[in-house]
């Protein structure tokens, strides 16, 4: 079973990814106290290194790209981002950490 260290939170929020290759406008699908699922005009492939800014907030995170899937239906792909370092208020929402195991 897959235990993750803090809840999903469904949250649609407008970020600019930028990599080694340029910068892009993006969009959060689901976020976490560690990364997200965006939706990116990008398909970058795993371990490829991120900036991530949060248009809301103006903040800036390093992280990386952890998984890679293909296009949604608007054409835009789907990746999983991890922030590389802790950042629990990065998205502007409360993302809970998980509750401990049931024993």
């Amino acid at each position: 079973m897959e235990v993750r260290r803090s809840t999903r939170v469904l949250a649609r929020l407008n970020v600019l990814i930028t990599s080694a290759a340029g910068s892009h406008n993006a969009l959060t699908a689901v976020v976490n106290r560690n990364g997200a699922l965006i939706l990116c005009p990008v398909a970058y492939p795993v371990d490829t290194a991120l900036q991530v800014r949060n248009m809301a907030t103006g903040q800036s995170a390093d992280s990386h790209v952890v998984w890679s899937g293909g296009p949604d239906n608007s054409g835009l792909f789907k990746l999983g981002i991890q922030l590389n370092e802790d950042r629990p208020e990065f998205w502007g929402v409360e993302c809970a950490p998980p509750p401990p195991p049931a024993e």
